[in-house]
């Protein structure tokens, strides 16, 4: 079985404003879509795949500003 999370970069431009972005498509396999699948499982399937990566993303970014601040304190 594989454990992989594959994320695939791309950029496109921004049809309104013309602004340059990038997407991102996130590929689960093995050991880490078991996570996902339990996750969305003990959610009793009120949450999507997507719920879950944005909520890891969002926590773990919060937890790279608050340890940002702590340095910052610190120093």
């Amino acid at each position: 079985m594989n454990n992989k999370m594959r994320i695939i970069s791309e950029e496109f431009t921004n049809e309104t404003t013309g602004e340059n972005v990038t997407g991102l498509t996130l590929m689960l396999d093995g050991k880490i879509k078991q996570v996902f699948d339990i996750l969305v499982q003990k959610s009793g399937g009120t949450k999507t795949y997507l719920d879950i990566m944005q909520e890891a993303l969002v926590s773990g970014i919060n937890s790279q500003i608050q340890k940002l601040r702590d340095e910052n304190k610190n120093s």
